[in-house]
């Protein structure tokens, strides 16, 4: 009995022990057993990349969930941003530690913890909807980042039903910190125990990054829209146009003031205050008196650096003034006389106090433009250029006007004058930005305004990630030296409590910064694209570290291999037209180009000879980074069909353009033919070859082929392949297609009424299958619209008929027909839930929008006319004198339309037995997608991207 006892004490010790050793491991781990099953936690770069990619070029993971460490490697003076999702079931909270080394080297409170709150996209602009599939958009989107401390929307946060926190974190290598390695722990609590314990393992680099920006980035603060949503005066919103000496407030103002100026700076910006004017008024004399105390006392510390921790100062500064600034007279316009002395007094007075301040050699005066009116905005720069440089010939002229002759690239009716005389800073908004047209200007310095795709990245609350990180290397690839944003806190003035985040996104959706009191802060907070900005600032300067080691060729293989092309070289038919993957949009590539640079600064760093075996990965990884970067882009640009001779009956010659473009280092040379197409076709001159592409630039061709037939499936094509093989033997191939109905005759003319019951489809005159605009290439797959759109066509009597049934998900009646018929400067019809109707009855395959016939119709109404409308104007409006009878109706998911169009309204030459240029195109309003029967990509008012129709 006694031995059973004590064999059963001994079994009973051993469990004790090991259950004893289970929770120590456990404790060791950090997660305590209370904690409920449905905890996760995640943690990310931002932006994320295709893991293929990635893994391809041996990018190392951010994470290791194995160990439980987040991987961190930078240069002193970098700031590295991640994100973190924690699910959970109760109170979260969060506790992060110094960073220490082996060696017990601290860096301490270098760690800033922000949580992510979400903004709904208030609507996706033209160019998202002409350039970003629909698959890819996120209408919530993770960005307003609020200190984990602060009062309001911090941490702890209760969490249920498993919804995430999302969390950023940046994480600062201060200058002076000695190169290796560091860990700091992150402890995650839930309902007050340790639920998680995750390690930042921190590499620091042995180099630092540069300090000031090249080139200079500006962006705008107005002062006024800041103190009115964080400062109050007897319980009321309070917004003084200056800081006043006797303000009661006046250390508010200056906080918020002085926050929000370096928070812009720390993240690798140049703020300035360009709505912050002096006193000024009228002397007993008559002449004009200025008082810049004030002004001083607020822009001095900023201008100078001694209000920076990094003391940095600015490099570039705008003299305030604008057509408000001097106020003109009350009954007297602005250019008038007493205007124009005025004017003159106070740019003399600016001019000399800047001269006695030490800032005018780098200060300069904005000239307003407005693109549409382009005659009046010329004559407001000579004006006022003219009164600046005779008041003080050493102020410095800045203007947003094109530099160059846009009516060579389709803006009609435009005319250039050459205004070097009055400019000596050209800053155009990037898609009128021609570095070689600037440099025509001996002296002027070349600047741009932040734009949108495909022109330039944007920090449109709607962009991609890689679209708002590209723009630094933007400003560097176009060989500027200044490069302006526009105002980061364009918010409205609050009514009744703190504007919300959500608020300020819907009022201007390319804010940078929203207001802090929202959440009980004295300050603002920053957005998420903010630290995108800083991000490619960083990466900037990463190349300015290659180019201050001797290897700039480097710099330049990289940025030219992530940066295709940019502003004016962008225009594909027209100024309104430009290409599409201007930039490589992967965030993996982005990441592999840092790896690569660091991998030589290192090298350099050394200052050894590194053995082959050692130089191995790097060699990989660059040449992955080249193949996946620099590749050939071949295209199908339109494929149109004509009568070989006179009638169609004579046969048809298929005309098909196809464009190459050389993205790699490297001159390009090869062949380009039809590689799969029908039977029927004659391709003797499908074969071309095309010589000398050089880097960065494309090259079209035309391929020909004669049959005695068209033949189309039911939706309308015919596809094909065009095969491209360069002199090295690289092969690649992209499907083309070729759109055609034809106008079937009919014993009756059509009753136009909406009810499409009665026509039945006959041989060839139906055209479906819509491809997006934004779609990855002609034909290609996986660029299809949501909502159906079906055509169909007739003939009768010298009359063309066109009926259209329009799928939809939304109840027709709740569509908003904006009543207006432009389209936008993205080239997206602004008329709302619509189809169009482009025609080219001379089949001239022009490039001109000019040259075609446009018709409009909505549930509700239509319009048509000859050209197209938009503003500024590509190509000559015409009248159209005709008379369409059209009738649409509504039903439950669809509506439909009926137009008949008469052939005496076109050239008599024109009108039977030859074959028109035409295109069908949807925009549905509900979904917000813009798609096209001819499968043309980005654009569709280019003639030669037409598909075909002949009539009998």
């Amino acid at each position: 009995m006694k031995e059973h006892e004590s064999k059963l004490a001994n079994v009973l010790f051993r469990v004790v022990c090991l259950l004893t050793f289970f929770f120590l491991v456990v404790g060791n781990c950090g997660c305590s057993q209370s904690i409920s099953s449905d905890y996760r936690l995640e943690v990310f770069k931002d932006p994320s990349g295709d893991r293929d990619i990635a893994r391809i070029m041996e990018v190392p993971d951010i994470y290791d969930s194995t160990k439980r460490a987040v991987n961190l490697s930078g240069a002193m003076n970098e700031v590295l941003g991640f994100r973190m999702d924690i699910q959970a079931d109760g109170l979260v909270e969060l506790s992060v530690g110094d960073f220490s080394s082996p060696d017990e080297r601290l860096i301490t409170g270098n760690t800033k913890v922000y949580r992510i709150h979400r903004v709904e996209v208030p609507g996706w602009p033209g160019w998202h909807i002409r350039t970003i599939e629909p698959k890819r958009r996120e209408p919530s989107v993770a960005d307003v980042l609020v200190p984990v401390d602060a009062p309001r929307g911090g941490l702890p946060q209760e969490t249920t039903d498993g919804k995430k926190i999302e969390l950023w974190f940046d994480v600062r290598i201060p200058k002076g910190t000695l190169p290796g390695s560091y860990v700091a722990p992150v402890k995650v609590f839930v309902d007050g125990e340790l639920a998680d314990r995750v390690d930042l393992s921190l590499e620091v680099w042995p180099f630092v990054l540069p300090e000031v920006g090249d080139p200079d980035i500006l962006v705008d603060v107005d002062q006024q829209k800041l103190f009115f949503n964080h400062v109050t005066l007897d319980g009321k919103p309070h917004g003084p146009a200056r800081i006043l000496e006797g303000s009661p407030v006046r250390s508010q103002l200056q906080g918020v003031l002085s926050s929000t100026m370096r928070m812009l700076q720390e993240h690798g910006l140049n703020p300035q205050l360009p709505y912050l004017y002096p006193v000024t008024k009228i002397g007993g004399d008559g002449n004009l008196e200025v008082n810049w105390d004030d002004y001083d006392k607020v822009v001095s510390g900023y201008i100078d650096g001694s209000s920076y921790s990094n003391r940095i100062a600015s490099a570039i500064l705008e003299i305030p003034f604008d057509e408000s600034f001097p106020r003109p007279p009350r009954y007297g316009a602005v250019s008038s006389p007493l205007h124009s002395r005025l004017l003159n007094e106070y740019f003399g007075n600016a001019a000399r106090h800047f001269a006695e301040k030490g800032w005018l050699q780098r200060s300069y005066v904005s000239i307003p433009c407005e693109y549409a009116d382009m005659e009046g905005s010329r004559e407001l720069l000579e004006h006022y250029a003219y009164i600046a440089k005779r008041a003080d010939s050493r102020l410095r002229i800045m203007s947003g006007l094109p530099p160059q002759d846009l009516s060579l690239w389709g803006w009609y009716d435009f005319h250039y004058a050459n205004q070097n005389d009055y400019v000596d800073i050209w800053t155009p908004r990037a898609q009128f930005y021609d570095f070689t047209a600037i440099s025509e200007d001996f002296g002027s310095i070349p600047a741009w305004g932040l734009d949108r795709p495909p022109f330039s990245g944007s920090v449109d609350i709607a962009s991609p990630a890689i679209c708002t990180q590209v723009i630094p290397w933007q400003a560097k690839a176009a060989k500027a030296s200044i490069l302006h944003l526009g105002v980061a806190n364009d918010w409205k003035k609050p009514i009744a409590g703190a504007l919300s985040p959500q608020e300020c996104i819907d009022h201007r959706a390319d804010i940078l910064l929203y207001p802090g009191s929202y959440f009980g802060l004295s300050e603002p907070v920053a957005s998420i694209r903010l630290k995108r900005l800083r991000r490619g600032i960083q990466e900037i300067s990463y190349l300015r570290l290659l180019q201050a080691r001797g290897k700039g060729y480097i710099a330049s293989t990289i940025s030219q291999a992530l940066v295709k092309r940019f502003g004016a070289d962008v225009y594909d038919s027209s100024f309104m037209d430009g290409k599409l993957h201007c930039w490589v949009e992967d965030p993996a590539l982005w990441e592999n180009a840092k790896w690569i640079i660091a991998d030589e600064l290192l090298a350099a760093v050394d200052n050894r000879r590194i053995s082959k075996e050692d130089a191995l990965p790097t060699t990989i990884r660059w040449r992955r980074f080249i193949e996946a970067a620099c590749s050939v882009d071949i295209e199908v640009v339109g494929a149109r069909a004509r009568p070989a001779e006179v009638r169609i009956s004579d046969g048809v010659k298929i005309e098909c353009n196809v464009r190459i473009t050389n993205n790699q280092r490297i001159p390009l040379s090869g062949r380009v033919s039809f590689g799969n197409y029908p039977g029927v076709w004659n391709t003797d001159r499908g074969n071309q070859r095309i010589n000398g592409i050089e880097p960065g630039q494309s090259a079209s061709v035309t391929l020909t082929a004669t049959t005695p037939s068209l033949t189309w499936d039911e939706n309308g094509h015919c596809e094909f392949i065009v095969h491209y093989e360069d002199d090295s033997g690289a092969v690649d191939d992209c499907r083309g297609r070729l759109s055609h109905i034809v106008a079937q005759g009919s014993g009756s003319p059509v009753v136009i009424d909406g009810d499409l019951s009665d026509w039945a489809s006959g041989v060839g005159n139906h055209a479906s299958d819509f491809q997006l605009i934004c779609g990855p290439g002609s034909g290609q797959a996986g660029a299809l619209p949501v909502n159906r759109t079906h055509c169909f066509s007739r003939i009768h009597d010298d009359k063309v008929y066109l009926g259209f049934r329009c799928d939809t998900d939304r109840e027709v009646n709740d569509f908003n027909v904006r009543g207006t018929t432009e389209v936008s400067p993205d080239g997206i019809p602004m008329t709302g839930e619509c189809v169009e109707i482009l025609l080219d009855p001379v089949n001239s395959c022009t490039r001109s929008a000019g040259d075609l016939y446009r018709i409009v119709i909505s549930p509700s109404t239509v319009f048509w006319e000859r050209g197209v409308s938009m503003d500024p104007p590509v190509g000559a409006k015409r009248p159209w004198p005709v008379a369409i009878r059209h009738a649409c109706r509504k039903y439950d998911g669809f509506w439909t339309a009926e137009l008949e169009i008469p052939l005496s309204s076109f050239p008599q030459e024109y009108r039977n037995g030859r074959i028109w240029g035409i295109n069908f195109t949807r925009f549905d309003q509900a979904r917000s997608e813009y798609s096209n029967w001819s499968g043309a990509v980005g654009y569709v008012y280019d003639p030669l991207r037409l598909g075909n129709l002949s009539i009998p």
